[in-house]
């Protein structure tokens, strides 16, 4: 099947601006302590995630606008996750300082790139994947004991200590190797004159 490569609105893209329109939502009920309702929303919005790559990818609806929206749904949706509920103190505020560091110094390192060399796409590393899973994973149990009035646990501070771990490493990782990758895909890029496509997910 040939792949179809679009600027506009794919199906995907849809799910994925739906997504965003689910942080303030999200938001609203941190700040308003309804820890239910936060779960509903946040967990639509993780499935959300799954969904436009899966769709993007069975369909081959590679967007580069939909490739530019999916991380920053990611980011929005971490970030008001961790601010607010650290904030809240139902995180570790420890954990909630780290994630948010990270995603400072990747947005950084993007908006470096961009001043530097022109718009680079975003190219998550399967590393970086697995430590964005383990954030939502986090904030989707942390969400289920503050709805359900769960005292802390070695269970969670287990989680927190993973993730924590996941975060600083792929920080480093996306620091020192996926930035050099990226420059050199560019590269390779400006000198056949073309530019490979890139998928939601």
């Amino acid at each position: 099947m040939a792949v179809n490569t679009s600027r506009g609105f794919t199906l995907a893209t849809k799910i994925t601006v739906l997504r965003l329109l689910m942080v303030p939502g999200f938001a609203v009920c941190m700040v308003y302590r309804r820890p239910g309702l936060g779960f509903i929303v946040f967990g639509l919005a993780c499935l959300g995630d799954a969904l436009d790559g899966y769709i993007a990818r069975s369909r081959e609806e590679y967007s580069s606008l939909g490739a530019t929206l999916d991380p920053m749904a990611d980011k929005l949706l971490m970030f008001s996750a961790y601010v607010l509920m650290g904030m809240n103190g139902q995180i570790p505020a420890w954990l909630a300082i780290l994630i948010i560091c990270r995603d400072v110094l990747i947005s950084g390192g993007y908006l470096s790139f961009y001043l530097t060399h022109g718009f680079i796409t975003p190219e998550p590393s399967r590393l970086g994947k697995y430590t964005t899973a383990a954030q939502m994973i986090t904030i989707v149990f942390a969400l289920l004991a503050w709805t359900l009035g769960s005292e802390a646990s070695m269970a969670m501070d287990a989680l927190y200590y993973l993730t924590g771990t996941l975060t600083a490493i792929s920080g480093i990782h996306y620091s020192f190797f996926v930035g050099a990758r990226m420059l050199a895909k560019n590269s390779d890029s400006d000198q056949t004159g073309g530019r490979p496509p890139v998928a939601e997910g």
